[in-house]
């Protein structure tokens, strides 16, 4: 065997069993202190799997030979489980062999297969640790906004079938999906588990995305105030507060077509969630968009520090021309 290299050993299946490390030529087993589902994700993403569960106390049976490693602490970005912290010292004894089972997903979860975007795919959902297909018998856009929003790609989207995406492969898992709407989980709508379809009715989503460098303002009393969302890459995020003042919220307004703004922050308008995509903000005032500003996409921020605005169309006190030939003639507003 080559060093470093891993293999699972008296599972009923090649996705567990005990865990073998290769060392100096031979394999050895790894001592079960302190292994937890962290230590079993690398593994299984060694092995080329998607995540892992733990097993101590010799689950998979006792091996034989050296135990090669004890007390590992991966962090779980580890390519190698050899990366992880560990030592080669140990106490420990064949009845202490760690193990894992490996999946490629969490049953119930979904993804989108074959699209030109994120956002867009084959819908595929995973049973028992493999992905299978949607039939597209009944599929329609209630389903559609049920993937969208399980995936965090908005609340609404374009049901697609006829393998609009292409065909996928193995099993078919749903079949006359009928959902409400509401559900949290495409699962969780009425489905039927068998089906009479092939791959070439294989269902498909179109998610509707906000568009890059959009706005849009959350949690206010009406529509003119609230937390300053900004879109990136489909998905709405927040901005920091550092350096957040009148002129950036002036920014945010005009390009929302008010004339003029007010910065709030500390979550004034509520904490939101997912990315903050913006920190250190410092415009000067005559940005058309909110991105043209000076800012960093790096931050030291919660979302505790959310930035708000409240806009206006004008100032109190203020006065305009309307309706003039010129600039300096009009009626007094």
């Amino acid at each position: 065997c080559t060093s470093g290299s891993l293999r699972l050993v008296g599972g009923s299946n090649s996705n567990e069993g005990r865990v073998e490390l290769c060392q100096n030529g031979r394999w050895g087993t790894v001592c079960d202190d302190s292994w937890d589902n962290t230590d079993a994700g690398v593994v299984c993403r060694q092995l080329g799997y998607d995540l892992g569960t733990a097993f101590g106390s010799a689950y998979f049976g006792q091996g034989n030979g050296s135990i090669v490693m004890d007390d590992v602490q991966c962090v779980g970005s580890e390519s190698y489980l050899t990366n992880c912290t560990h030592t080669t010292n140990h106490n420990c004894g064949h009845s202490e062999d760690a193990g894992v089972r490996c999946a490629f997903c969490t049953t119930g979860s979904i993804r989108l297969v074959g699209g030109s975007h994120d956002w867009e795919g084959r819908v595929e959902v995973c049973d028992s640790g493999s992905w299978g297909t949607v039939c597209d018998d009944y599929w329609g856009s209630p389903d559609a906004a049920v993937v969208c929003r399980q995936l965090d790609w908005g609340t609404s989207g374009t049901a697609r079938s006829s393998a609009y995406f292409g065909q996928g492969t193995g099993s078919i898992l749903l079949d006359d999906v009928q959902c409400t709407g509401t559900e949290e989980f495409l699962t969780n709508c009425t489905h039927s588990s068998t089906h009479n379809c092939g791959h070439s009715e294989d269902a498909g989503v179109s998610c509707d995305v906000c568009t890059s460098g959009s706005l849009r303002l959350v949690g206010g009393s009406n529509s003119d105030e609230g937390r300053v969302e900004l879109c990136q890459n489909g998905r709405w995020g927040t901005v920091c507060d550092d350096s957040w003042d009148s002129t950036d919220a002036g920014v945010v307004c005009r390009q929302l077509g008010y004339d003029s703004g007010t910065a709030f922050g500390s979550a004034y308008f509520g904490q939101g969630n997912g990315s903050i995509v913006m920190d250190d903000v410092q415009c000067v005032g005559s940005e058309s968009y909110l991105t043209n500003c000076t800012h960093t996409t790096n931050h030291n921020c919660g979302h505790s520090e959310d930035a708000g605005v409240r806009c206006a169309y004008c100032t109190t006190g203020s006065i305009r021309l309307v309706g003039g030939s010129y600039d300096w003639e009009g009626r007094v507003e």
